[in-house]
């Protein structure tokens, strides 16, 4: 029998996490969101979930799902916590769980609640992640954030990091392990904010995070006669040969050809298929958390959300010293 999956939330998001609880193995049979929420009572009928509720304490006091999917926002999520906590059923929760580090400190414990970190799942992390394990190598992560509006710029930095580069943070623990960012270097140069990464004291690569630059974040990892590269994440792009055309008649100068030797491989790899990436991955991981009760390496858990975000929040520090320095000067 397939384990009863609870949606608690209908915004955009929710499609791809209905889509993937289904193709993992989960019957989606309840729903709810805000009071008498339109869009929850449209999916309701949309995937023929069962048992939709007007409500969200409604839900939770139903008895009616074995497991369960938070996709609120982060304000509502920290409150709905010390309840779901309770539940001892496992849940999955919508990054980034909450805006305070601190809020989650007497969660962090839970063993059944995980965060959907769906990168960690990205077809091509996991290729990337196991290039980089064979040796020791630099990275080096370019972060691009968009600030659509500049008027308090401070503030819009501040949730974009938060909210969005939170995911980017995660994959810098779950790719690199426990590191620290330091020698921090500032640029007005579309907001750049420049850092070293290090792990037990050893230098491992560089952290940048920008605004409205004209770029892709990226991933990269460089040893002797191999470099790997993720952008955007869902490209892996693979190069371990370099091959120089000198001069000729009609190009003055050396110019230089890029390759993947290895005949099991080719040099570049997508991700595919009609489901969001990663989520899939996650909620394979989180059924078999239901089944066997065993947290796999890859499952985020609130203590990898609150790591991350007390990382975020010291980059946001960074910022406002910086702009608020550049401001006292003007």
């Amino acid at each position: 029998m397939k384990p009863l999956l609870g949606i608690i939330g209908a915004g955009s998001v929710s499609r791809f996490h209905i889509e993937a609880a289904k193709e993992a193995g989960f019957e989606v049979n309840s729903i709810s969101a805000s009071k008498n929420s339109i869009s929850a009572k449209k999916l309701s009928k949309e995937y023929l979930i069962k048992n939709y509720f007007e409500e969200t304490k409604v839900l939770l006091s139903s008895k009616s799902f074995d497991c369960l999917t938070v996709l609120t926002p982060p304000n509502v999520t920290i409150n709905l916590l010390p309840e779901l906590q309770q539940l001892q059923l496992p849940i999955l929760v919508e990054k980034p769980v909450s805006l305070d580090s601190n809020s989650l400190s007497n969660f962090i414990d839970s063993r059944h609640i995980f965060v959907n970190f769906n990168r960690r799942y990205y077809e091509t992390v996991s290729r990337f992640n196991a290039l980089c394990q064979i040796s020791n190598g630099i990275y080096s992560f370019s972060v691009i954030e968009s600030i659509p509006n500049r008027t308090n710029l401070i503030d819009e930095i501040g949730f974009s990091i938060l909210n969005n580069s939170i995911h980017m943070l995660d994959l810098l623990y779950f790719l690199c392990g426990d590191i620290n960012l330091e020698s921090t270097q500032y640029s007005e140069i579309n907001q750049i904010l420049n850092f070293k990464i290090f792990r037990k004291l050893k230098y491992i690569g560089t952290f940048t995070i920008s605004f409205n630059a004209l770029r892709n974040t990226a991933i990269e990892f460089e040893r002797e006669q191999l470099n790997v590269k993720l952008s955007p994440l869902e490209l892996l792009t693979k190069r371990n040969k370099m091959t120089v055309k000198p001069p000729d008649q009609e190009y003055a100068y050396n110019r230089y050809e890029f390759s993947y030797e290895e005949t099991s491989e080719s040099s570049s790899f997508k991700e595919s298929g009609k489901l969001k990436p990663g989520f899939l991955g996650i909620y394979n991981d989180f059924l078999n958390f239901y089944k066997t009760r065993s947290i796999s390496e890859k499952l985020p858990t609130l203590y990898d959300a609150q790591r991350s975000l007390y990382l975020a929040e010291n980059i946001v520090e960074k910022y406002r010293s910086y702009l608020k320095k550049i401001s006292i000067e003007l």
